[in-house]
């Protein structure tokens, strides 16, 4: 016995054997437009067998790989909607196993590292769309952890540090795309603490303060790329309390924002 499902609009929907009222055998799935979506085989209702599906825009590949038991198994491709392959890789009882790899929709690689039952696993590498290295680093239990590397697009480095559990930890270092450094700090627990610095991209300070549970805490400093210090004042809590000074660029005072502050408010001048 076949069955046929459809759309609200009447449209065929899925069609295929049905037995005991369960799916058997090979289906064919459509979308409202008519369009097919897949053909997938099943066995007493379950997905077994060859899975085939397709972009409904496009009606170039999708996806293709088998299922046992209504989990995929073995290698499975899937492909952008331009047609260029989008994952490469196998499954064992429904998860991720093994070497797996991404691209991005313009053929280049996007991601590549291995899986252990479904969690990421060693070292992944990540590409930007130039197809240089955008980051790379090891995973542990799908977490990221030890050393980590970021490179900008144009190659110069962006950032290093190293991942505890998930989380930053330690000393971690950013740098603008023209090498110079953009931010030195320590983190605990993913969280910036203590004394963190900040430059302009033309290396000069752009400010200086601590940090409490990754909150501002403390004296903190702030200053124009090009001129004069800016500001200087303390933070309680992430926000501006007690006297504050500010200058404007050109050195004078800025009677504006000089004052006492109370939870980031100017309460007087």
């Amino acid at each position: 016995m076949r069955e046929t499902l459809r759309h609200g609009n009447g449209a065929k929907a899925a069609e295929g054997p049905i037995e005991d009222g369960r799916r058997q055998g090979a289906w064919l799935l459509w979308s409202e437009s008519g369009r097919k979506l897949a053909e997938e085989e099943y066995v007493d209702g379950q997905r077994h067998g060859w899975h085939t599906s397709w972009h409904e825009r496009t009606r170039l590949k999708r996806a293709e790989g088998a299922f046992e038991r209504d989990l995929r198994t073995g290698k499975w491709t899937s492909w952008h909607e331009n047609g260029r392959m989008a994952s490469e890789g196998e499954y064992l009882c429904g998860v991720a196993c093994g070497p797996w790899r991404t691209w991005h929709d313009n053929g280049e690689l996007e991601s590549q590292g291995s899986f252990d039952r479904g969690r990421r696993e060693g070292e992944w590498v990540l590409f930007h769309r130039n197809g240089r290295v955008g980051e790379r680093g090891n995973h542990r239990a799908d977490l990221r952890a030890g050393p980590w590397t970021s490179w900008h697009p144009n190659g110069a480095i962006g950032a290093h540090g190293e991942y505890q559990d998930g989380e930053r930890d330690g000393i971690w270092t950013t740098w603008h795309k023209n090498g110079r450094v953009e931010t030195k700090g320590l983190f605990v627990s993913g969280q910036r603490t203590g004394v963190w610095r900040v430059w302009w991209d033309s290396g000069a300070p752009r400010c200086e303060g601590s940090f409490v549970e990754g909150v501002p805490f403390g004296w903190w400093e702030f200053w124009y790329e090009h001129g004069p210090q800016r500001a200087a004042g303390e933070y309680r809590d992430g926000k501006q309390f007690g006297p504050w000074r500010c200058w404007n660029y050109d050195g004078s005072p800025d009677a504006d924002a000089t004052g006492t502050y109370w939870d980031d408010v100017l309460q007087r001048r």
